[in-house]
């Protein structure tokens, strides 16, 4: 099949194709387990840290890139290893939202071992402890499922707890806002990439990583809360994260038509534009 493909590389080979999901979805279950997730080493290497990383659940991209499909490629009993870390390292996603930021709520980590998601990873260049966007991304995944699955009761006592907890946090991060009453994200990241050359750490302004995540993540607890009648009325979680979605940092562009990486005049890097 390879070598057909290679002969003709105009059209895809959709049996190539069949045999690449196959195995991809055969390698997920292999990697999955019942409290666990696949890390980045699967299962195939027999060697601990082979993968680098020390084989961490490290979220700005791998971990939830392994996972991506898994609801969509209906391998739900897959899946629930993955719920469960979420679940099991909570409490950690709740210190790191006082202890570092001396807000309510959670915030996502960037690593897990798979039993904790303490921050302990810092770095003067790899500040990723700086950034606020990883618990949305990361969460997507429950809330995906409930879309698969239509599922209320898996909405309201395991993914909504997560959207809840996230939109205060947000509530109290974003207490700044600039001239046009937009919010700023600050400190911000865009993950392994500064704003441009000669910044010496991803630290910086209105990521429009974390601009995006906050995003999805209001919009996720506002339609899970609108499902499950929480949070109605006036003053209540609803009005309050539909406002301040409304004062989210607008998007830009370059003359050429290409995003801006950051919502904030710091200029571009496209040395490391990361995938996520």
């Amino acid at each position: 099949l390879v070598a057909n493909q290679n002969a003709n590389k105009s059209t895809v080979n959709k049996a190539l194709i069949v045999k690449v999901f196959d195995t991809s979805r055969y390698l997920f279950m292999c990697s999955s387990g019942s409290t666990f997730g696949p890390r980045l080493s699967g299962v195939f290497l027999g060697d601990w840290n082979e993968a680098g990383w020390n084989d961490d659940y490290v979220v700005n991209v791998n971990y939830t890139l392994q996972i991506g499909a898994g609801n969509i490629a209906n391998l739900a009993e897959c899946m629930e290893g993955p719920f469960r870390l979420l679940e099991r390292t909570k409490p950690d996603w709740e210190t790191g939202a006082s202890r570092l930021w001396g807000c309510r709520g959670i915030v996502g980590p960037v690593r897990m071992d798979g039993e904790r998601a303490l921050f302990s990873n810092f770095d003067a260049f790899y500040a990723h402890a700086a950034s606020v966007g990883y618990g949305p991304w990361l969460v997507y995944s429950m809330y995906e499922h409930y879309q698969i699955s239509g599922d209320q009761t898996f909405l309201r006592d395991r993914g909504y707890p997560f959207l809840h907890d996230m939109a205060i946090f947000f509530e109290d991060f974003l207490s700044r806002t600039d001239e046009h009453g937009k919010v700023i994200f600050v400190p911000s990241v865009s993950p392994e990439c500064p704003p441009a050359p000669g910044f010496e750490t991803i630290a910086s302004i209105n990521a429009v990583f974390d601009i995006a995540a906050c995003k999805h993540g209001l919009k996720m607890a506002i339609e899970s809360a609108n499902v499950l009648g929480l949070e109605q009325g006036a003053g209540e979680g609803v009005e309050r994260w539909i406002v301040l979605l409304g004062k989210m940092p607008a998007y830009t562009t370059e003359p050429d038509g290409t995003m801006k990486e950051w919502a904030w005049d710091l200029g571009e890097n496209y040395g490391h534009r990361h995938t996520s």
